[in-house]
């Protein structure tokens, strides 16, 4: 009998052995699409991606938004910046990966205070819940590269200041 894409999804994620060789399967038949019963997310897009022959950097900015992304359709506590470091991990071979937040700054005349919430979700992005429910996939050790490669979170307005890049001082409308 022939399955809904739902049942073979759902035996994937209860990690069916037979459906896991199947997707895998399917994923080196298919190298590059994103579409079919074994894709469960797309491709992930940091807003900066900058590698080197030591180093891959991602980051994801925040100028609207007010929180994190920490989940997606399939996996309700997937942080989208560990997703980002994730994706780098596979292609860095022997590059050290490291990820960052840049968010608007608190502080209306400097813009350097990093906001509360910020510097909340930046600690739980690095908390063992958030990295064993977001990398269910990676081992201990590939959880602590990520771990040691997150840099934490900056405001947009002390990057420009580093940078000498003129802030602009309308307001961002959500």
């Amino acid at each position: 009998s022939l399955e809904t894409v739902e049942n073979r999804r759902a035996m994937l994620i209860r990690k069916e052995e037979n459906r896991i060789s199947e997707a895998l399967q399917a994923i080196e038949a298919r190298k590059g699409s994103e579409v079919g019963w074994h894709i469960l997310e797309g491709a992930t897009w940091p807003d900066v991606f900058l590698q080197t022959p030591e180093l891959i950097v991602v980051i994801e900015g925040k100028r609207t938004e007010k929180k994190p992304t920490i989940g997606t359709d399939w996996m309700p506590v997937r942080h989208q910046m560990l997703r980002h470091m994730d994706g780098a991990l596979e292609i860095a071979g022997t590059r050290q990966v490291v990820g960052f937040f840049i968010v608007e700054g608190s502080d209306s005349q400097t813009g350097i205070r990093v906001p509360d919430i910020w510097v909340k979700a930046a600690r739980n992005t690095i908390s063992e819940y958030a990295l064993t429910m977001s990398l269910p996939h990676r081992s201990r050790e590939q959880r602590q590269l990520i771990t040691d490669g997150f840099l934490g979170v900056t405001t947009w307005q002390q990057v420009c200041s580093t940078f000498n890049i003129p802030f602009p001082t309308d307001e961002v409308q959500p």
